[in-house]
This record gives C-alpha cells, structure tokens and sequence, in this order.
C-alpha cells in the first residue's frame, strides 16, 4: 500500500519534500507525493538536503501541470 500527500498550489511557491531517509521504501509501503499547479503561477517542488529529483536540484510545474514522486531513500524521481 501507499501513503500519498497531496499538494494543490495557486500562485508561486516553492514545495520543499522531506528527507528521502525518513521515507519507506520496502515493497508493502511506499510514500507518494502528488503536486498539483492550479495556478498561473510557478510551482517550483525542492528536494530536502542533497538529495535531487530525476538528477536534478529541483523540478518545476507551471499553469495547470502536475508531478507524481516518489522516493528511492536516497532520491525523488518522477512517475
């Protein structure tokens, strides 16, 4: 199963994630993060401490977009 957390934005804001540690990543629990661009705004989603999202130091969602991430325990990739 998976814990998910939703995240629906308006405006420019910056989405900070947690820590990959302190997210399950064995096969029966996995966190999901959902972050969704309602706005006209940027949406800019920033990984905790050192880790990256796809490689990267953030990643970012403008009007109407949307990213589904999920961690490996030590990076954020996108679905």
């Amino acid at each position: 199963s998976a814990d998910k957390d939703i995240a629906f934005c308006t405006g420019t804001i910056t989405v900070t994630l947690p820590p990959c540690a302190n997210i399950a990543t064995n096969n029966s629990h996995t966190k999901v993060f959902y972050v969704v661009n309602k706005g006209t705004g940027t949406v800019t989603i920033a990984p905790s401490g050192s880790s990256t999202i796809n490689g990267g130091s953030s990643l970012t969602l403008t009007a109407n977009q949307s990213a589904t991430l999920v961690s490996d325990g030590s990076n954020w990739f996108t679905l």
